[in-house]
């Protein structure tokens, strides 16, 4: 039986590669248990705050079309497929995950780092380190809220 189940995804994950983006979207829609692992990443540079240089880090976060998308800082998301969040709202902090980092500068290493992504009318406008993970368990969604202040 679990190997009718893997051929089935098979022929649908082929289907998808092939077929227009409506049904890419449909199916997304169908398997979202299946894919809700994905992600996107956010390629940009902080401030160390042990030497204070400026250090590369990469961020995964999940708002958007969540599919692997690589983004760089006052990129536009995009949305259409497997969405997270909602479209075009005014300001939203986005929970972003930035693993294991070592500084270049000064060796200093940074375990489980958290961010907060600043996203504007869908375009990435800043990141922070997080000070407080409160605020994404407020409204009961541990991805995002809204800014209202």
């Amino acid at each position: 039986m679990p190997e009718r189940r893997f051929l089935n995804i098979l022929i649908n994950w082929v289907l998808w590669l092939i077929l227009d983006r409506d049904y890419n979207i449909r199916l997304a829609r169908v398997y979202k248990n299946s894919i809700m692992g994905t992600f996107n990443i956010l390629k940009t540079e902080i401030k160390c705050e042990n030497c204070g240089q400026v250090r590369p880090v990469d961020i995964q976060f999940c708002f958007g079309d969540t599919w692997q998308l690589v983004y760089q800082m006052g990129e536009k998301l995009i949305w259409g497929g497997n969405d997270i969040g909602k479209a075009n709202l005014n300001i939203v902090n986005v929970y972003g995950y930035g693993g294991d980092n070592v500084c270049p500068h000064c060796n200093k290493f940074f375990e489980e780092e958290q961010f907060d992504i600043r996203i504007e009318r869908d375009f990435i406008t800043a990141v922070s380190v997080m000070k407080d993970y409160k605020r994404y368990q407020e409204k009961g969604d541990d991805e995002y809220y809204e800014v209202t202040d």
